[in-house]
């Protein structure tokens, strides 16, 4: 009786967990390339300063970031991704 309530929890307690990746492991699919894009696509939208003008859909930190949360939702949207973008609005 014993032997029957106990094997199921000595099974669970001897099952193989996938250890997690290391850094190193998810290094290697960083795309280099891609890094460069986004970096130079960030640097192109000019100034940070918060209080740049929000008028144009192609300079500033508005443009920035309205291209940043586009980057998120497409990211979201991949097979498998566990991601939920949001926009975190405050005044």
């Amino acid at each position: 009786m014993r032997l029957a309530l106990y094997l199921p929890l000595a099974l669970a307690l001897g099952a193989q967990v996938p250890a997690p990746p290391t850094a190193k492991d998810m290094a290697g699919h960083v795309e280099s390339a891609r890094l460069r894009r986004t970096v130079e696509r960030l640097a192109a939208f000019g100034t940070r300063h918060s209080l740049s003008k929000s008028s144009t859909e192609a300079h500033g930190i508005v443009a920035a970031r309205n291209w940043l949360i586009g980057e998120t939702r497409n990211l979201a949207m991949l097979p498998g991704s566990r991601l939920i973008p949001f926009e975190d609005r405050f005044v």
